[in-house]
């Protein structure tokens, strides 16, 4: 009988390690994949980015603006767009440890009364439980550049994510510094850009 029991208890243990383990892949299969998402659509559209005097890119420690060239040379909301032109931004907006990453966009108008850059238009969150978004911009030679208003393309843009996965965040805040930091994935992308003619 005593037999029985221990193999009963080791039998336990081994189920409750495996279902750890499996679900602990899961939330990292979850958070890789969100941050994949987001990377492949700031990818994609900073490489259709213009970078001119006329279309600077403003890069700051948790945001970056640019216009992107838009290649159906028309507005998802109907009508032309001005030379095809899309203002974009990603910003962390939020207070606390975990914040969210937004994008929103605005099309310019081929005509109207804003002869100027247009308001950029409602927030699109990208994931809400974002601990870091930073950018980096280098020029050909891989000196870094530093953080502002940039009138020429860089050759390159770093950007990094620290998520943390949805099932965490819930009691992040009241985990001890060290768990926080271990609750955190970190990822890194780099995107090359193409020196683009203006509009």
């Amino acid at each position: 009988m005593a037999f029985f029991a221990v193999l009963l208890l080791v039998m336990t243990r081994i189920l409750a390690d495996t279902s750890r383990s499996w679900e602990t892949g899961r939330r990292r299969g979850e958070t890789a994949l969100a941050a994949r998402m987001v990377f492949d659509l700031m990818s994609t559209e900073l490489a259709q980015a213009v970078v001119t005097p006329e279309f600077p890119m403003a890069v700051e420690a948790s945001s970056i603006r640019f216009h992107r060239r838009n290649p159906a040379g028309s507005s998802p909301y109907g009508g032309e767009v001005r030379r095809g032109l899309t203002l974009v931004e990603y910003r962390l907006v939020g207070t606390g440890d975990l914040r969210t990453l937004e994008r929103r966009q605005a099309d310019w108008a081929a005509s109207g009364p804003q002869p100027g850059a247009p308001a950029l238009g409602a927030r699109e969150p990208l994931y809400g439980h974002v601990r870091r978004f930073g950018v980096r911009i280098r020029d050909a030679d891989g000196t870094d550049l530093a953080p502002g208003s940039h009138t020429s393309p860089p050759a390159q843009v770093d950007l990094f994510l620290g998520l943390c996965d949805r099932d965490e965040a819930s009691r992040y805040a009241d985990l001890p510094a060290a768990l926080q930091e271990r609750a955190e994935r970190r990822f890194h992308t780099r995107v090359m850009l193409l020196a683009q003619e203006g509009p």
